[in-house]
């Protein structure tokens, strides 16, 4: 008798250890998660090979979705003069997000940056558009508010200018894509690409 009592308090020791250590398992392994070192699963994979920058450096001010904005306003455009609607290209997007960028570090205003590259020349360095034509546009802060239509804005701006027009009319090119870069100021450059062909990716 004295060994069953002796075996049935080891016996309730280690099963109160056991819980103990399941608790704490249990603990590990579902307590609090730190988000900022888990991968964003939303986010698209990039697979172009083009380096991604950030869109805008600017809290309220989502520069991804403004470029999208332009994009879709320029096909609205060339539904309006019954021109097909360009196909979208991640790859172009990406390549003109660069440039936007880079003027707005660089401090210059220009299809070709300071060392002599254009449109031609990026697009080859990232296996994009063999033939290509180019738009840009800036806006400063005070152009920019809460109330405006800020693609609208850019879209108007080139369509004021008969070159630029002539490229987001263009009855040759099927395929582009916008990149803005917004400054942490709220300066939004806005680069925009046009390609008769579609890239791979």
């Amino acid at each position: 008798m004295v060994w069953k009592r002796v075996l049935n308090v080891v016996s309730a020791v280690i099963l109160l250890t056991l819980a103990g250590a399941l608790v704490v398992t249990l603990a590990v392994t579902f307590g609090p998660v730190d988000r900022a070192s888990q991968p964003d699963v939303d986010a698209p994979e990039n697979t172009t090979g083009v380096p991604e920058v950030e869109a805008s450096a600017h809290p309220d001010i989502d520069g991804e979705r403004l470029e999208m904005e332009i994009f879709e306003a320029v096909n609205e455009r060339r539904s309006e003069y019954g021109r097909e609607p360009f196909v979208h290209s991640e790859r172009v997007r990406l390549i003109a997000r660069l440039h936007s960028k880079d003027m707005a570090d660089r401090d210059f205003y220009d299809h070709r940056n300071p060392d002599g590259q254009g449109s031609e020349e990026r697009h080859e360095e990232y296996d994009g558009c063999d033939s290509t034509n180019e738009n840009i546009a800036y806006l400063t802060p005070r152009q920019v508010n809460e109330t405006d239509d800020v693609a609208a804005k850019f879209v108007e701006m080139w369509a004021n200018s008969p070159g630029h027009n002539t490229s987001m009319l263009t009855p040759y090119g099927r395929v582009s894509a916008v990149g803005v870069y917004v400054t942490q100021k709220g300066e939004i450059y806005a680069t925009q690409n046009f390609c008769r062909e579609h890239p791979n990716v």
